[in-house]
């Protein structure tokens, strides 16, 4: 997923950050209200992520970023609610 916009976006401590990105194959446009560590994201960058519901039927996204060029390389995930996705038109 390619992150094309990142915001600061409430006061809750759960998930302050709105994290807006597409993927490409297929095109989806996702929305996704997400937790502290997407302040490490960059706008233009992509991500690998990975969908998953949990027990109550939320949607979430996970994002998988790091420091890949170390010799012992570092991956975090992000963890974020998918408020909407709509697939390209």
């Amino acid at each position: 997923m390619r992150v094309t916009a990142i915001e600061y976006h409430k006061e809750d401590a759960h998930t302050p950050y709105r994290v807006e990105g597409q993927t490409t194959q297929p095109v989806f446009y996702y929305q996704l209200d997400c937790k502290k560590g997407a302040v490490d994201l960059h706008v233009g960058n992509s991500y690998q992520v990975a969908e998953g519901t949990d027990e109550n039927g939320l949607k979430s996204l996970t994002i998988f970023y790091g420091d890949t060029d170390k010799p012992e390389p570092t991956v975090i995930g992000v963890v974020c609610v998918i408020e909407s996705v709509r697939a390209k038109q």
